[in-house]
């Protein structure tokens, strides 16, 4: 998150398909040479099958939250 440097905020990665149940995935917000990093995350295979999903990131502390745009993935 540019602006933004610090340990500890809930980082939660919101993917959606279609016609299909929402997965949500957290990590933990650390500071990161000037921003603060959510890193990557691991989401099983029989949790997302093939398809087009839409990922958002959203970070939140106590002070509030932000969240991205949606981005697109494919999966095949």
């Amino acid at each position: 998150m540019e602006g933004l440097v610090e340990d500890d905020g809930d980082c939660s990665y919101l993917i959606r398909r279609k016609g299909g149940a929402d997965i949500t995935a957290h990590t933990t917000g650390v500071a990161n040479n000037g921003t603060t990093s959510c890193g990557s995350t691991v989401v099983p295979a029989t949790q997302a099958p093939a398809g087009t999903y839409t990922v958002t990131l959203t970070y939140a502390n106590s002070k509030g939250s932000v969240s991205s745009d949606p981005m697109t993935v494919e999966i095949t």
